[in-house]
């Protein structure tokens, strides 16, 4: 019986784990992108990238993944509304 019950708790651990790293996989090419957006804009090094989105994260108490996606949702617009603006 406490066998059973082992291996159903470790059943569950590993579905837990695989729900996490499903979410960074799905989560990584936004964090990417916006990485890609700090090292053009501001000459950032790829490191230097993510730590302005980790100490963003940490100073807003956000995910990561959201600061990311908000970075690149800004940055589509702010594109989008150039092209419309013709400039």
């Amino acid at each position: 019986m406490a066998t059973l019950e082992a291996s159903s708790n470790e059943l569950e651990e590993c579905q837990d784990e695989l729900g996490n790293l499903r979410e960074k996989l799905d989560t990584l090419p936004s964090i990417e992108q916006a990485k890609g957006i700090l090292m053009s804009r501001e000459g950032y090094s790829d490191d230097e990238a993510f730590d302005v989105l980790r100490t963003a994260s940490m100073r807003q108490n956000r995910k990561l993944r959201d600061i990311a996606a908000d970075l690149v949702r800004n940055a589509r617009q702010r594109a989008h509304d150039r092209r419309n603006r013709g400039g």
